[in-house]
């Protein structure tokens, strides 16, 4: 990404503070790493959208599927249909499907999916919480369906996923 010198100067500097603080030996350097880190990745995602959308104004279509995709990443945990988002966006299931089609090749329920199991396989990986505290933080009222779920897009149950990872 091709960044202004204003903009390159501000993600530097806080690439230095977060070099920094991670040689300082503090109590809470990991919490106040990861706080640093997020910023700084919220921070390079605002520059994106800013060049996205200097670089010619987005179609209704692309500016449908980025406010889909934004609900997604924040309310996958709570909504899991696709009709739960059309009703967010005010478009019907079919209409958000086809836009999403059209623009990325893959389906809403796809996308939904994908976060759901990125999320699944981040919190089976750097946790130690079981498989059923795993599915309720994702959203699942029971563990069963979250297996069943996981082994429909993994081929691999959420245990034998964690096991292989280690």
């Amino acid at each position: 990404m091709k960044l202004e010198n204003e903009q390159a100067a501000e993600l530097t500097a806080d690439f230095e503070k977060l070099y920094n603080e991670y040689y300082t030996p503090n109590t809470y350097r990991v919490q106040i790493l990861q706080s640093f880190f997020l910023s700084l990745l919220f921070k390079y995602k605002s520059f994106q959208e800013v060049i996205g959308r200097t670089n010619g104004n987005p179609s209704k279509k692309q500016e449908l599927v980025f406010q889909f995709q934004n609900f997604v990443s924040n309310c996958y945990i709570k909504h899991k249909q696709v009709g739960e988002y059309a009703k967010e966006l005010n478009v019907s299931s079919n209409t958000l499907n086809q836009t999403v089609k059209e623009v990325l090749g893959k389906t809403a329920k796809e996308l939904i999916s994908e976060k759901i199991i990125e999320e699944a396989k981040k919190r089976l990986i750097y946790t130690t919480d079981d498989i059923s505290e795993v599915a309720y933080s994702i959203g699942f009222e029971e563990p069963t369906h979250f297996i069943r779920f996981f082994k429909k897009q993994i081929s691999m149950t959420p245990k034998e996923y964690r096991i292989s990872q280690m």
